[in-house]
């Protein structure tokens, strides 16, 4: 996102943390958490498309490159498993055709990587309720599946993330134009003038939260990967950051890579929280977030018990 969006940007989710806070200080005028609720989802149509410009041409090799090594990490894993129980029953097919090592895989072109992992995949599937007992997950089959899919898509078509991105870049500024002028200044803003004499410390409030600030490099986004004990990306994880002051709170979701991110940072001390049925909490302090720099954070789930 470019300076002038990234200002914008960031004065409309000020505008919009402040109205959620005090919601029931509008509850008097109706309209106004209908326009709220299409900022909302304005909002979230604008972080979306960020997502896919940092994913996009400026990030396709790292992107890949993850991915790679999570599938490689995976596949070996699930081999590992249909291997163990067709070596105790004799399965000479299988074990012929299941002949990987995680150091093969990584040195595997893409073709012949994708076809390794879809071969495991075959005789995963295949196995799967055999295998169960030698340590096959029908959740790890699924998710390789996944990823096979995704690693294929991105190796065959570029040219789609390239369009992704441009398409993403045009709909950030058209999104954030029509919020400004025909949300804000059309609508929320006069509504709020309305209560200039019933509550004019929300009024103020409001207006202060409407300023544009030059926020380009205050703000900052986390990001990383979380696995299991074996290096398996675990998707669905929960991943909230909490500042030490204010209490302001932002919250990530790991994707089937195992892959989180969170944006618009506001710089400062934070502590970071991962919760999840079946793992030990994760518990980290003092997470130090600097004006306008990445912070990369992995980590490793352990099972409870």
């Amino acid at each position: 996102m470019d300076r002038r969006n990234s200002n914008h940007f960031n004065m409309i989710e000020a505008v919009l943390h402040f109205c959620l806070e005090r919601v029931t200080e509008t509850d008097v005028i109706p309209q106004f958490s209908i326009a709220l609720d299409r900022i909302k989802n304005k909002a979230a149509e604008i972080r979306k498309c960020e997502e896919i410009i940092i994913d996009g041409t400026t990030g396709v090799t790292m992107a890949m490159n993850r991915v790679r090594e999570n599938m490689s990490v995976l596949s070996t894993k699930c081999a590992s498993s249909v291997l163990a129980y067709a070596h105790d029953v004799n399965e000479y097919e299988i074990i012929a055709a299941l002949h990987y090592s995680l150091a093969k895989m990584r040195k595997m072109k893409k073709t012949d990587l994708t076809s390794a992992c879809n071969t495991v995949v075959d005789y995963a599937e295949a196995n799967l309720r055999n295998a169960a007992p030698y340590g096959l997950v029908e959740n790890d089959v699924t998710n390789l599946k996944l990823i096979v899919a995704d690693y294929s898509l991105r190796s065959e078509s570029p040219r789609i993330t390239i369009v992704a991105r441009s398409l993403a870049v045009s709909k950030i500024k058209e999104n954030i134009d029509e919020i400004i002028h025909n949300i804000l200044e059309t609508q929320m803003d006069l509504m709020v003038k309305s209560l200039v004499t019933t509550n004019p410390s929300f009024v103020s409030s409001y207006f202060g939260a409407r300023q544009v600030l030059n926020l380009g490099k205050t703000i900052t986004k986390l990001t990383g990967v979380i696995t299991d004990e074996s290096g398996t990306p675990v998707s669905g994880i929960p991943v909230v950051i909490t500042k030490h002051t204010g209490n302001t709170t932002y919250t990530s979701v790991t994707n089937f890579n195992g892959e989180y991110n969170i944006y618009h940072i506001l710089a400062g001390d934070y502590m970071v929280n991962i919760a999840a049925n079946g793992y030990q909490p994760i518990i980290e302090n003092g997470v130090h977030f600097a004006p306008g720099k990445e912070v990369g954070k992995n980590y490793r789930l352990i099972a409870v018990g």
